[in-house]
């Protein structure tokens, strides 16, 4: 429970008020009686006693801050003090996951009289869906913005894919600032929900109309929001909480067998925190290889991530987990540190600077407490580096001589618009990007011409023009080899239907695929398939031909049935 916090506000006051205003008016008489003697410009001295009044009388306008914040049950005040003004700050620690104690604290501070203004920081985003639950009747209550539910420090080494060097911890937060100076709370843009919209617009803009959402149990209200978009937009969709899920491989295996068997593009989005993203991409990036490469994820796959908590440094690190993807595309949605007792102290400390220096430069008739509170409520709203983004930005993992890195096509403003100045997954456009396969082949002049060349043999004719127009076409490389055995495929086994050379390589897997003049025949179809033919062979019978006098004897008995035949040698 909270203990009791007193302070006789009204004597302090009366103390400072009686101080100030007597050496103010000596101070007055003493310069009066000077300039009666000596001459001096008494106007010079008016100002100077002026200065120092302000000075000594501002503190009847001292300032009391209460604190709301995340922790366990007690109070603690400090002072803070600049230049002979103190800020007095009063800390009220409960559990702010719970809206019933934000709403005690709240009226606690609000009848306090000697509270002259309320921060609430570190609160759980459930509390901006209760209305008017910050609310007050004798103060400004000013929220530093809800706590996120997905902040995690990311850099550290153990959450990057392979060994690399860190980098050092960015102080600029990775979006589009906006131009205009113009700022949007973080309780605002929790309450907008622009992530589902954007993800869904550019959803939108791919065609999919089939996904795959992989999200986590801190996200769970902007998948709520997304699903209903997508619903709206009749696109059909399946849901997987990584938290609930125990092997990842086995979830994409059953994804990758049913998107091939029925023939549907393998469509992935992602809206999770860092940690969450990084094992769903490197078990995707390492699901090939598991599979003794006999799936292509890494070709055939697209994936729309809404990344929370992306810094500079978590680009480093996914590029080393999804380095093997093609096509990875990432809305950019900035680190939120949340709201810290550091924060507040140096909001406190900028205003108050601010206040005496405006205080002394300008003769103002506002008290200081007035103009303290209305400086300090400006700086709370701007200290969250969050509120000066306009847009998020819509990055891509490509190719480079370099090797993968992410480069921005487009940007999500804050309103869950989206604009796109690129393809979200270029790469779609460059085949296999460069990667090689295992081709094999069989020597067949004129197909196939082998020749050893310096202990090397280089393979020619028309098969390899033929492969090498598919390498440029497709943009993949590639390294030959001959079966073992040297048979073209005939059948070992008709019982498991079983072949050797170049049908069985296949058949086991051992090969991408075939480039020989080998023949299409039916019954090697269950082991392989086969390209359009692009030669026929054609087989002829040669036969002798029939001497035509042979047989020209009988040019007058042939037409003749055999019962005539038999009359006429009767007859004769």
């Amino acid at each position: 429970m909270f203990t009791s916090f007193k302070f006789d506000r009204k004597k302090t006051k009366s103390c400072y008020v009686l101080i100030g205003n007597t050496l103010y008016t000596f101070l007055l008489i003493i310069c009066y009686c000077f300039d009666a003697m000596h001459g001096i410009y008494f106007s010079t001295w008016i100002l100077i006693l002026i200065t120092l009044g302000k000075i000594l009388t501002s503190s009847e306008d001292s300032v009391i801050v209460g604190i709301i914040a995340n922790g366990a049950d007690k109070v603690e005040t400090s002072n803070f003090s600049r230049h002979s003004q103190t800020v007095q700050v009063v800390k009220y620690f409960t559990d702010t996951s719970q809206v019933f104690n934000i709403y005690r604290s709240v009226r606690k501070l609000d009848t306090n009289s000697s509270i002259d203004v309320i921060v609430m920081m570190d609160y759980d985003s459930s509390v901006l869906k209760v209305p008017n639950i910050m609310t007050s009747q004798n103060k400004k209550i000013l929220p530093m913005g809800a706590r996120p539910k997905y902040y995690e420090n990311v850099h550290t080494k153990n959450n990057t894919c392979k060994d690399s060097n860190l980098l050092p911890i960015e102080k600029d937060v990775y979006c589009l600032p906006s131009t205009n100076g113009s700022l949007i709370h973080r309780d605002t843009l929790l309450l907008r929900q622009p992530i589902p919209r954007a993800v869904c617009s550019i959803v939108k803009s791919l065609k999919w109309k089939h996904v795959i959402i992989f999200y986590e149990s801190a996200t769970e209200d902007e998948i709520s929001k997304l699903v209903d978009d997508f619903s709206s937009d009749g696109v059909m969709f399946a849901l997987f909480n990584n938290d609930q899920v125990d092997d990842i491989h086995s979830v994409l295996l059953n994804i990758y067998r049913t998107s091939i068997a029925s023939n549907k593009a393998i469509n992935i989005v992602i809206v999770c925190g860092f940690s969450c993203t990084r094992d769903i991409i490197k078990a995707a990036n390492e699901f090939d290889s598991l599979n003794k490469f006999k799936t292509l994820m890494k070709k055939f796959s697209k994936w729309l991530i809404a990344l929370h908590g992306y810094t500079r440094y978590a680009s480093h690190a996914l590029v080393t987990c999804a380095d093997d993807l093609d096509n990875v595309g990432i809305l950019a949605i900035p680190e939120n540190k949340g709201s810290m007792i550091e924060d507040i102290f140096y909001i406190i400390e900028k205003t108050l600077l601010d206040t005496l220096r405006e205080q002394i430069m300008i003769d103002r008739s506002e008290a200081f407490k007035n103009d303290f509170i209305n400086k300090f409520e400006e700086n709370v709203q701007s200290w969250d580096p969050i509120s000066k983004c306009q847009s998020y930005y819509i990055d891509t993992l490509i190719w480079s001589r370099n090797g993968r890195e992410f480069t921005t096509v487009g940007h999500a403003d804050i309103n869950g618009d989206v604009s796109l100045n690129s393809d979200v997954f270029p790469n779609l456009k460059y085949g296999y990007n460069k990667r090689k396969f295992l081709i094999s082949t069989l020597e067949y002049a004129p197909f196939v011409i082998k020749r050893k060349v310096n202990d090397t043999y280089i393979y020619e004719g028309f098969c390899m023009d033929l492969l090498n127009e598919l390498a440029h076409k497709l943009n993949f490389t590639y390294e030959l080899t001959e079966p073992d055995d040297g048979n073209w495929g005939t059948i070992t086994s008709e019982e498991n239907l079983t072949f050797n050379g170049l049908v069985g390589q296949l058949q086991r897997e051992e090969i991408d695929f075939v480039a020989a003049p080998i023949a299409s025949q039916a019954i090697r179809s269950p082991a392989m398939d086969f390209s359009y033919s692009y030669y026929y062979e054609y087989t002829s019978v040669l036969v002798k031909k029939p001497d035509v006098n042979a047989r020209k004897w009988r040019t007058l008995i042939d037409p003749l049935k055999w019962e005539v035949l038999l009359t006429i040698g009767k007859q004769l």
